[in-house]
């Protein structure tokens, strides 16, 4: 879950001279990047470093990233007072991700690499609101005054999301993940009725390709049923509920991923692993799960304790 980050010197180098777009047109750079989680954590997989909005620049929209704001989107096109996509072009994406992964791919050949791309309503939350939207009113006053044009721009950044993991896949990558982190802030119905659909789709069109779908997003483990209805492979939860009961939920037909809270990750070394350790014998029964937080790596967090968390899960492993 965000493996490089703030947290690591190397990143933290890398941004005292580029910003995060000029970053993502570097692939030696990428990949340099990639390696350092590996490296300095020993984790298991390397996950490519991109940034989820930067395809919607393929899309007609405008994305920039501000010091202490975030990223703000202007789309290119609207339709009343709401924004209009264009269809993906991937002629226009201009960021060399095949390449940055195939590159990465030539030295790390064994080595398992996570593709991923953002999910639907969350990229619609940030074109919609201009930036982070809060609770997803933005998101949800669109939907109530206009929902044609809601699954209209779903629609299109639905085949966005298909051909953005399909590049990856094609050019190395071993599993794909939707970061759909904002799904949380709507009910089981709504998600029944607005989000699943595109979910499957996008599962459905990758499906031949024979890789594993994980699917993550926060506070959504009480749709773990819906969620396994869209045919992904792995839920990725957050640290809100037991791994345990997430696994109940969905009766036991996916693979997990997670859950430690980053808080802990970030302000408690001796917390982090006992709450680990609490993680581990609660999910010790489940072959196809993989260790993870329940949600990004915090700009503060000491990387030696991710070490520690690493260390005891390999541990956990050997001995079960």
């Amino acid at each position: 879950m965000r493996q490089a980050g703030r947290y690591l010197p190397g990143y933290t180098e890398a941004r005292k001279s580029k910003s995060i777009k000029e970053m993502c047109m570097d692939p030696a750079l990428l990949v340099k990047i990639m390696e350092e989680p590996i490296i300095r954590l020993g984790v298991d997989a390397a996950i490519v470093f991109f940034d989820i909005l930067l395809p919607l620049e393929a899309m007609g929209a405008k994305v920039d990233f501000t010091d202490g704001t975030g990223p703000v989107v202007q789309p290119a096109a609207h339709d009343g007072a709401y924004p209009r996509l264009l269809e993906f072009d991937h002629g226009e994406m201009k960021y060399p991700l095949s390449e940055t992964i195939r590159k990465f791919k030539e030295t790390h050949a064994d080595l398992p690499l996570i593709g991923f791309s953002g999910g639907p309503v969350t990229m619609l939350s940030y074109l919609v609101s201009g930036g982070g939207d809060r609770d997803m009113v933005a998101t949800k006053r669109m939907i109530a005054s206009n929902e044609r044009m809601f699954h209209e721009n779903m629609a299109l950044l639905t085949e966005m999301i298909i051909s953005l993991l399909k590049i990856q896949i094609k050019a190395g990558a071993d599993v794909v993940q939707i970061f759909d982190s904002w799904a949380g802030f709507f009910s089981p119905y709504q998600f029944d009725g607005l989000m699943k659909k595109y979910l499957s789709d996008i599962v459905s069109e990758l499906s031949p390709l024979r890789k594993k779908v994980i699917y993550f997003s926060v506070a959504t483990s009480g749709m773990a049923p819906q969620i396994v209805e869209s045919g992904v492979d792995y839920i990725s939860a957050d640290w809100r509920s037991r791994l345990s009961l997430v696994d109940s939920l969905s009766s036991g037909k996916v693979g997990l991923q997670g859950n430690l809270d980053p808080a802990l990750a970030a302000e408690s070394p001796a917390g982090a692993l006992r709450e680990t350790a609490r993680i581990l014998d609660d999910i010790s029964y489940k072959q196809d799960y993989i260790f993870n937080l329940g949600h990004g790596v915090l700009p503060n967090t000491d990387y030696r304790t991710l070490q520690e968390i690493v260390r005891m899960v390999h541990d956990f492993r050997r001995r079960s």
